[in-house]
């Protein structure tokens, strides 16, 4: 038969606008977030080096810091960064500095004490620049197609792909190809494992815009697009629903 009121004070910081966080001089990195919030910056061409970086520096967007916590065996850019799930990211392809056996793939991760590792993998079969690289629901990795070298590709795009065996820490060029050769395309992993692969640039005069990886049979087919426009060097993200 009453009522009764109550005033609160709800903070609401940083709403529908950006802020400064740190000033970095960098292009063609890659970034890695962290579970605590805080950003891995990985490589890079940076002002301050006249070649790719081989830092790996973190920012905490709290703190406004940025604190240099490792560093990779080769300088890199433009390189593919995975993230693997289990605390570590797959970094794979891109320009590097200096090419080391074993270590032209690299994995980085973050320890029980916070510190920061890393470490080779192997190598691809094929040097890749704007490739894909797309975690499989078995813990795989696959990556496609990208700018190479020698395969002998018009243009260099090629059409190949290959899995990256965390068993094994080894990558096996798969036997299919994909329907058309692909750089700075997308690739995507669709709720029932398979994945979706779409546009980058082809030499191709009418290429397919995209079609579907099966890991179960590591093959591809292409997938029909009537009306859509071809596209390169765009982004793809999987929504909740599984579009």
């Amino acid at each position: 038969g009453g009522s009764a009121t109550r005033g609160i004070t709800l903070p609401v910081a940083y709403r529908d606008r950006q802020r400064p966080v740190a000033e970095l001089q960098i292009a063609e990195h890659a970034a890695a977030a962290l579970d605590d919030g805080t950003v891995l910056v990985i490589g890079g061409s940076r002002a301050e080096l006249n070649t790719p970086s081989f830092w790996i520096e973190r920012i905490d967007p709290r703190a406004g810091t940025v604190t240099r916590v490792g560093e990779l065996a080769a300088g890199r850019q433009r390189t593919e960064v995975t993230a693997l799930g289990d605390g570590r990211w797959l970094l794979t392809g891109g320009t590097l500095a200096e090419w080391i056996p074993g270590r032209t793939t690299e994995i980085i991760g973050i320890g029980a004490g916070g510190e920061l590792r890393a470490s080779g993998t192997g190598d691809m079969a094929h040097p890749r620049i704007g490739h894909t690289g797309t975690l499989l629901a078995d813990g795989r990795v696959l990556v496609t197609g990208g700018f190479s070298s020698g395969e002998g590709n018009p243009a260099g795009i090629s059409r190949s792909a290959e899995i990256w065996d965390p068993a094994s820490g080894r990558f096996h060029l798969l036997p299919a190809t994909m329907a058309t050769a692909r750089a700075d395309h997308t690739a995507t992993r669709l709720p029932d494992g398979k994945v979706l692969i779409v546009g980058g640039y082809s030499v191709e005069a009418s290429p397919p815009l995209a079609e579907i990886f099966d890991p179960a049979t590591e093959t591809f087919a292409v997938l029909a697009t009537p009306g859509l426009a071809s596209r390169a060097a765009h982004a793809a993200v999987a929504l909740p629903g599984g579009d």
